[in-house]
């Protein structure tokens, strides 16, 4: 057998199980607990609105809690002026303890141009021991204008 194929199926046998031990458990925040200032209690019925700020934007959302179903509903205004190249927002769903026990995106923008505002709505099968919702980003950006520059990050967890 040529050793240099040998060594380069070894090489890559070897990166893809430490890639999917990585993206399986070690990557997610499902079962880590989230601080109480950081839990928004559910309750039953609605709709009930609310808001969620951090430095990058504001989040103005709606939520009805039926039986095993979350509506979600709402905008995301961002507050800087940038081209985003990818935006993804998550609704952590935790027990009584604020434990993750299930993380759905609820929105997603990008493109590479200028956006300030995404709306979303999102159903959301929830499981029955969910009480409370934690809310959870990740994207990047690029300045405006000719040549725009290189991508920058932004993220928030609820931990």
């Amino acid at each position: 057998m040529n050793t240099k194929f040998y060594q380069t199926f070894v090489f890559f046998t070897i990166a893809g199980i430490l890639l999917t031990a990585c993206s399986l458990k070690g990557l997610s925040n499902e079962g880590k607990v989230v601080p109480e200032n950081k839990r928004i209690k559910l309750i039953d019925g609605g709709p009930y609105k609310g808001q969620w700020e951090t430095p990058d934007l504001v989040l103005e959302y709606a939520y009805t809690r039926e039986p095993n179903r979350l509506v979600m509903s709402g905008q995301v205004k961002f507050k800087w002026s940038k081209n985003l190249d990818i935006f993804d927002l998550e609704a952590n769903l935790l027990d009584a303890s604020g434990t993750i026990i299930l993380i759905k995106n609820i929105a997603t923008a990008g493109g590479r141009m200028q956006v300030q505002q995404v709306p979303f709505k999102s159903e959301i099968q929830m499981p029955a021991e969910t009480r409370a919702v934690a809310f959870s980003y990740s994207g990047s950006t690029r300045g405006t204008g000719q040549g725009s520059g290189s991508s920058s990050s932004f993220w928030r967890t609820p931990l």
